[in-house]
């Protein structure tokens, strides 16, 4: 892909290593160059971005300026120097960064990772089947020490299968539920993720593992925790009471003396009224007051009860 502006002078390496503060490894220059240096390789990124997933049938693009800052993804540029009439061209694409992964090897088991990825790869159209390809893939290898085993693809097209198949003899793919491929041995050497189920209750009893319990022990044990739950029953205090001790014993004393009539066992129980007398008359509330009438026609008391007004 060419530009107005000189490559060469922006990416004099023939692969060029960009990443989030959009400078290249050899630049040096001022403020004002600075500037300049970062709008054109913004430019480079986000053309090569277009054109990468338009390749690939993307309805957006996976690289950009924008996309690559604040993150510890790698775009690694291949530049042909003698294009465009000595001004370089870049031909070539390859981006990598690291993702926390949900993942499942070849027998069920599921791992927590977080492994270096692939996410976009693209060579162009006017360059592909010249060995390009497999010059960045081995370069972005050394670079970041990796084998390519280990590497998980973001949604690789069917050309970047064959192209994986036919220099690395990767061809064994493990299913995953994402999107990201990986082949057999990429979960070679790491440790399964066997966290625990957080909505799981903690066991009831714990007992140390090695040493069988002693029966002896449990059953005086527990004779302790029932003698002392019954000597852990607590008298309720006195000072909770409404009253006093003098006011208590005045009010037992005080309390009325209920006299029934007895019926004996072998006369049968009429539905007469009892009687009942008591021998103290019980004090009304201070909010109301009783009134008694004299006898009426009927041969009953008239009570009648008055409460006094709220205001």
């Amino acid at each position: 892909m060419e530009f107005k502006f000189n490559v060469n002078k922006l990416l004099p390496r023939k692969i060029n290593k960009v990443t989030h503060i959009l400078i290249p490894e050899d630049f040096k220059g001022d403020r004002r160059e600075l500037n300049e240096c970062q709008r054109q390789l913004s430019k480079i990124l986000d053309d090569m971005g277009e054109a990468s997933a338009k390749a690939q049938g993307l309805s957006k693009s996976i690289t950009s300026a924008v996309k690559l800052r604040d993150t510890d993804h790698i775009v690694y540029l291949l530049v042909d120097s003698e294009a465009n009439n000595n001004l370089g061209s870049v031909v070539g694409l390859l981006k990598t960064g690291s993702k926390n992964l949900f993942m499942f090897d070849e027998t069920g088991a599921n791992y927590q990772l977080r492994p270096r990825c692939i996410l976009d790869f693209y060579i162009h159209e006017s360059r592909q089947r010249m060995g390009l390809g497999n010059i960045l893939y081995q370069y972005m290898l050394s670079e970041e020490n990796i084998r390519p085993v280990k590497l998980a693809i973001d949604r690789p097209s069917e050309k970047f299968l064959a192209f994986l198949q036919k220099h690395y003899g990767l061809s064994k793919i493990i299913p995953q539920n994402n999107k990201f491929v990986v082949f057999h041995g990429f979960f070679d050497d790491e440790i399964q993720d066997v966290r625990a189920n957080r909505y799981s209750l903690p066991p009831r009893h714990s007992f140390d593992i090695g040493t069988p319990p002693n029966n002896n022990a449990a059953k005086s044990n527990s004779e302790d925790v029932i003698s002392s739950s019954i000597t852990s029953k607590l008298e309720r205090p006195r000072s909770l009471s409404l009253y006093s001790e003098e006011d208590q014993k005045q009010h037992t004393n005080e309390l009325p003396i209920i006299s029934t009539t007895v019926v004996p066992n072998n006369e049968a129980t009429s539905f007469a009224p009892v009687i009942i007398e008591t021998e103290k008359t019980v004090k009304a509330s201070p909010s109301c007051s009783q009134e008694v009438t004299g006898n009426n026609q009927h041969g009953h008391l008239d009570l009648k009860f008055y409460h006094s007004p709220l205001w």
